[in-house]
């Protein structure tokens, strides 16, 4: 089922024949940030079995225009990895893998899905949306901050050689 996103630009689940898109995309994205310094995504080093097993749940949303696909975002249940075991039925809808394509970037694609994926939450009856980031990604906090996020707390995390931080954010649905 599409959805209208905004005007000419629909939304609709992620299906298996998606993954090389999405991964596509990903790894634009990447690279993208990697060469202006920003070391949120190693390009070349996506767990394309993570993205797969996601897409499976039903957790994958794509927006495309004029039939290609110029974004992305995921809504999970729970977030174990980041927020711990108490996410496990909490009140919270977690978001993660927003992305808008370069080509598409400064037309309100990347929070128009974040509202999407807001409303996709509270009507799954939770009241909270919460969401992380690279904890040194200044522009992609402030960006957060500016969409109604409240930074909840800084943590370091362990991934193969290195430490890095991430920035949890939380966001209240309730009068959305």
């Amino acid at each position: 089922m599409k959805i209208e996103l905004l005007p000419g630009v629909t939304m609709r689940p992620a299906a298996p024949e998606d993954v090389a898109t999405f991964v596509e995309m990903h790894e634009e994205l990447a690279s993208w940030l990697w060469e202006r310094g920003v070391r949120q995504w190693q390009p070349g080093t996506f767990p394309i079995r993570w993205i797969e097993d996601a897409i499976t749940r039903g957790e994958v949303y794509l927006a495309s225009e004029a039939g290609r696909v110029i974004g992305a975002v995921i809504v999970q249940a729970s977030d174990t990895f980041t927020w711990g075991d108490a996410s496990i039925g909490d009140a919270a809808g977690y978001i993660h893998g927003l992305r808008v394509r370069r080509s598409a970037a400064g037309r309100g694609i990347g929070l128009a899905l974040l509202r999407w994926a807001e409303r996709e939450i509270a009507a799954r009856g939770l009241h909270l949306a919460r969401l992380d980031c690279m904890g040194d990604n200044p522009a992609l906090c402030a960006y957060y901050e500016r969409a109604g996020y409240k930074r909840m707390r800084t943590k370091a995390h362990k991934g193969g050689d290195r430490t890095y931080l991430v920035a949890m954010f939380e966001k209240s649905l309730d009068g959305e």
